[in-house]
């Protein structure tokens, strides 16, 4: 699981800008979560000019249910 302290909401649909975030998963979890992470930064480092909307999901990438999504955002301009 995911857990995090809110330090404000950014979006109209509620997402949050945490000033603090814990993950708690097995060893197997965590691997996925940063192959996750690490395919995401290749992904955007190689295209020229993401769109504003660019993002992954973790659920779309690993077998293994990690309780939750994650979802990895292009930076905004």
């Amino acid at each position: 699981m995911i857990y995090g302290y809110g330090r404000k909401t950014v979006s109209d649909k509620g997402m949050l800008e945490l000033k603090e975030v814990s993950i708690i998963a097995s060893v197997a979890n965590l691997r996925s979560l940063a192959g996750f992470i690490e395919d995401a930064a290749n992904q955007l480092e190689t295209e020229e000019s993401p769109s504003a909307n660019w993002h992954r999901h973790i659920a779309d990438a690993v077998a293994q249910d990690i309780s939750c999504d994650v979802v990895v955002s292009a930076p905004g301009p």
